[in-house]
């Protein structure tokens, strides 16, 4: 039972360990993906067949824009040149300004520059000492480049009443139509911010689209998550899943920013970028596998099985089948060690079998008819291939209580090696009968094929005790009668009143 009793502890350990597995979730009834001030918010593998950021104002807001680190693109920088400014054409810190914005309109898009590395990812993060009472956040590329393209529309672009940008390098400036369309590359690893500038509308903003105006205008993703840099673990990250199956290699796995087993077109979607006065997030929606500060957020186990009918079979099947072992086997158990009221214990044939292995088969078949076959045990037919032979005997004998010792002409002067067999403390049958007799068990000397009982003087020490046991004769002649007083011997020992089988 202490067998079972393990294998039970660790049924019940792995459907907790099953449950605290991340299984898909429904992203639009959890909007967690909101970094606060001094937090990083990552999108992983956005789609790079769309935008990733866009903005499409009211009239009179602009847009704010300091570039870590960026370039011109060869279209804008000939752009400007023919309208005779001359800004610089390699990489270092820009800034596209704006005064006003006037009526205009101001445009903006980001897009994702080839190559896209396979650990792509966007970072969006605020800086405390960076906040304000208007719309602002910066973000970072990692393993891509970015693209960025903006402008303002007006009936005329080139009207003096609409305020123009300012265009800054380092201590140069230049003032530039705010019609003109602005293109800056912005390399792997550099920042940049955003600020909206104008307008009427506050916190919180929603003006910063994610993904395309076409379709649905979703981006795209493989994974998404907030965490503090300070960290490598995510405090909250989504990973793109099936709508079944588990994340196997766990929650802290997923924490750590895994996800590598989700399907080949991402789930995880989002359309916009909001921004409020406690920080920045987005709209994920989608199927995902969730974790959240290292664990799981798994739907309700209702909901949960209902979504994985094959998990919920399998572990039914596996349950009730534990179930049945559990209860056959404790059935079993009390058959054969519950006490003596219910059933006789087992009864143990010990014979060599040079000398009466027939008489012993024939003695086991008839106790089987009247005990239960279950209820008998001889060794050249129940021990397995393989086992150990003296341990074996043992268990065996610690769950008997009734021996009967088959002693035939040849048992008492069995030889090998020239010696003889009982004389050796390692002969097999010498042990079973010592054990026996040690633990005060029924033993009754059977003689079978005409053998007489051996005398004091022919027995080892350790076995001179089985002649003070009631002997009983087996014959061809009276087999039947003979077997019904060892039969009886044995009943009346165990207290067992049943019939036989057969009768």
């Amino acid at each position: 039972m202490a067998l079972w009793s393990l294998v039970l502890l660790a049924t019940l350990g792995g459907h907790l360990w099953l449950w605290r597995l991340p299984f898909p979730v429904e992203l639009a009834d959890r909007p967690v993906l909101h970094a606060q001030p001094d937090r990083i918010l990552r999108i992983e593998r956005p789609d790079s067949s769309t935008s990733l950021l866009r903005f499409d104002g009211r009239p009179g807001e602009a847009v704010d824009v300091r570039f870590e680190k960026a370039s011109l693109s060869l279209s804008t920088l000939a752009l400007l040149r023919s309208v005779g400014l001359d800004p610089p054409a390699g990489e270092g810190p820009l800034e596209w300004l704006a005064d006003g914005a006037g009526d205009s309109k101001t445009f903006l898009s980001i897009e994702l520059q080839a190559p896209v590395g396979e650990n792509a990812s966007i970072e969006f993060f605020q800086l405390t000492e960076s906040l304000g009472s208007r719309p602002y956040f910066e973000l970072r590329p990692r393993g891509v480049a970015l693209l960025l393209t903006m402008a303002a529309s007006a009936t005329d672009p080139f009207d003096p009443a609409t305020p123009p940008r300012r265009l800054q390098a380092g201590n140069d400036r230049w003032q530039v139509p705010a019609g003109l369309p602005l293109s800056v590359r912005v390399p792997d690893g550099q920042s940049l911010r955003l600020r909206v500038v104008g307008g009427t509308r506050g916190l919180p903003f929603t003006g910063f689209r994610l993904g395309s105006d076409a379709g649905t205008g979703a981006l795209r993703m493989r994974a998404a998550g907030v965490r503090n840099p300070a960290r490598k673990v995510f405090a909250v990250f989504a990973c793109s899943a099936r709508e079944r199956g588990a994340f196997w290699r766990g929650a802290a796995t997923l924490a750590g920013g895994n996800c590598d087993r989700g399907p080949a077109l991402p789930t995880l979607r989002a359309t916009t970028l909001t921004i409020d006065g406690s920080g920045i997030g987005i709209d994920a929606q989608g199927t995902a596998w969730l974790a959240i500060d290292g664990r799981a957020d798994n739907p309700p186990l209702t909901r949960l099985l209902a979504r994985e009918p094959r998990l919920a079979g399998s572990l039914l099947a596996i349950d009730l089948g534990l179930i049945g072992i559990m209860g056959w086997s404790l059935w079993r158990w009390r058959r054969h060690g519950a006490g003596m009221t219910e059933r006789p214990p087992g009864i143990f044939i010990s014979y060599r079998r040079s000398d009466a292995a027939a008489s012993a088969r024939l003695i086991e078949e008839r106790l089987a008819e009247r005990f239960g076959a279950d209820q008998v045990f001889r060794d050249i037919e129940d021990i397995a291939p393989g086992d150990e032979f003296r341990a074996r005997i043992d268990a065996t004998l610690a769950g008997c209580h009734a021996v009967v010792v088959v002693i035939g002409p040849g048992w008492l002067n069995a030889m090998r090696d020239g010696k003889r067999r009982l004389d050796d403390p390692a002969d097999i049958v010498r042990q079973e009968i010592e054990v026996a007799l040690e633990r005060g068990l029924l033993v009754v000397p059977t003689l079978v094929d005409g053998a007489a009982l051996p005398t004091p003087e022919t027995l080892p020490d350790s076995l001179k005790a089985l002649l003070d046991r009631n002997a009983l004769e087996v014959t061809d002649l009276h087999f039947d009668a003979d077997m019904q007083r060892l039969e009886a011997s044995i009943a009346t020992h165990l207290g067992d009143t049943s019939r036989s089988v057969q009768q």
